[in-house]
């Protein structure tokens, strides 16, 4: 339940969530030390960005703090953003490892930004956060 007195409430489920990140870190380790490939990289990229959303989704579920919360859940879309930018550049890159072209970073970044902005320091996207 959230609420405005406790912080936080590590449970089996946040435990379990916390695990499969460092799993997936290990992965993208291993990978990173064995190729030396563009789309490997970008893959890893992609991958350790999911490893650090998925970390924020075991705060979000351990937290019974609103405004934690909310800022955490700020936090996951801006991330989601991200993984679909990175998501977007891997589908490039594989399997023929192409460049990029640097007015799609450009774009990417605008795009970023703009999502930054407005899930940051606004509340047209995000208005609160309510337990289900």
């Amino acid at each position: 339940m959230i609420s405005d007195t406790d912080s936080m409430e590590i449970t089996n489920y946040a435990i379990v969530i916390w695990i499969s990140a460092v799993l997936i870190i290990s992965f993208d380790v291993v990978v990173i030390i064995g190729s030396k490939n563009l789309s490997s990289r970008v893959f890893c990229l992609l991958s350790f960005i999911t490893s650090i959303w998925v970390i924020s989704q075991g705060f979000l579920v351990s937290t019974t703090v609103a405004e934690t919360a909310d800022i955490i859940l700020r936090i996951q879309y801006i991330l989601g953003i991200i993984i679909a930018i990175c998501f977007y550049y891997f589908s490039i890159i594989y399997p023929h490892e192409l460049k990029p072209s640097k007015k799609s970073y450009r774009i990417s970044a605008i795009i970023i930004l703009i999502y930054v902005y407005l899930y940051l320091f606004t509340n047209d996207l995000i208005i609160g956060v309510h337990e289900i």
